[in-house]
C-alpha cells in the first residue's frame, strides 16, 4: 500500500514538474474564462432586449435573432469546418500554393453561400418588418457566416482566445452597449440599430481576423505572398458538399 501511494505521488511530482505544464493550465483556465465571458454577454443581450423592447418588438427580434442564427450557418456551406482541415493539411506538407487557393475557394463559397441563403430572408423580412429592420437584420446574418468561417480558420492557425474570442464577444458586446445605453438613457431602441451595430461588431471582428490571420500566414511561409494559387475544385466541391448536408 505505501508502495503504491508513493508511485502515485511521483507520478504527480512528474507531472506537475513536467514541461509545459503550467502553460497548459493557464491556457485551460483562460479557455475557461473566454467561455464564461461570451456567457454571460450572451445572457446579457437577451435580458437587456426583454427589458428594453415590448413584448411585440422583443418577440420579432428573438425570430430574427434566432433565424438569422440558424441561416448563417447554412450559408457557411461547411467551410468553418474544411478551413480548419485545410489549414492544418497545407501547412503540415507545406504546400502554400495549395492553401492560397483553398483559402480563395472558401472565401468564395462562404461570401457567395451567405449572399444565397440571405436573399430569400431579406425578401421575406422586409415584408413582414419594413426595409430599415429587413437590411439590417440580414447584414448581421451574412457577418455571422463569414466571421464564424474566419473564427475557426483564425482559432487554428493562432488559438481560441483570438478565433472564438473575438468573434463571439464582438456579435454581443455592441448590442449590450446600444440596449443598455438605451435603458440608462430613457432612449427607445429600434431593432434595425441592434441589428446594425451587431453586425458592425462581426465586421470588426472579421478585420481582427484578417489580420491575424495574415500574420500566421507569414510564420508558416514566409513566401507566402509569392506563392502561385493552385486549385484541387473537384476534391474541395466534393468535401464542401459533404460538410454541408449535415447543416440542412
Amino acid at each position: 500500500m505505501g508502495r503504491k501511494m508513493m508511485s502515485a505521488v511521483s507520478a504527480i511530482r512528474k507531472v506537475l514538474n513536467s514541461e509545459g505544464f503550467g502553460a497548459n493550465v493557464a491556457g485551460m483556465a483562460s479557455v475557461f474564462g473566454l467561455k464564461a465571458i461570451i456567457t454571460i454577454l450572451s445572457f446579457a443581450l437577451v435580458t437587456l432586449a426583454a427589458r428594453a423592447f415590448g413584448v411585440e418588438a422583443f418577440g420579432v427580434y428573438s425570430l430574427l435573432f434566432s433565424a438569422a442564427g440558424l441561416l448563417g450557418v447554412v450559408g457557411m456551406f461547411g467551410q468553418q469546418v474544411l478551413v480548419m482541415r485545410f489549414w492544418s493539411e497545407y501547412v503540415a506538407a507545406g504546400r502554400a500554393d495549395l492553401l492560397k487557393g483553398a483559402l480563395i475557394f472558401s472565401t468564395m463559397v462562404c461570401i457567395l453561400g451567405s449572399a444565397l441563403i440571405a436573399l430569400p430572408f431579406l425578401v421575406w423580412s422586409d415584408g413582414a418588418y419594413g426595409a430599415g429592420i429587413a437590411i439590417a437584420a440580414t447584414s448581421y446574418l451574412v457577418g455571422l457566416a463569414i466571421v464564424m468561417t474566419s473564427a475557426h480558420l483564425v482559432r487554428t492557425a493562432v488559438g481560441v482566445a483570438i478565433g472564438d474570442g473575438y468573434a463571439n464577444i464582438l456579435l454581443s458586446l455592441p448590442g449590450v452597449i446600444y440596449l443598455g445605453l438605451c435603458l440608462l438613457n430613457g432612449w427607445a431602441p429600434e431593432l434595425s440599430t441592434l441589428f446594425g451595430v451587431m453586425a458592425s461588431g462581426a465586421v470588426l471582428s472579421v478585420l481582427i481576423h484578417l489580420r491575424a490571420r495574415r500574420q500566421a500566414l507569414a510564420a508558416a511561409f514566409p513566401e507566402y505572398g509569392q506563392a502561385h494559387a493552385a486549385f484541387d475544385l473537384a476534391a474541395w466541391t466534393s468535401d464542401c458538399l459533404a460538410c454541408f448536408r449535415p447543416a440542412l
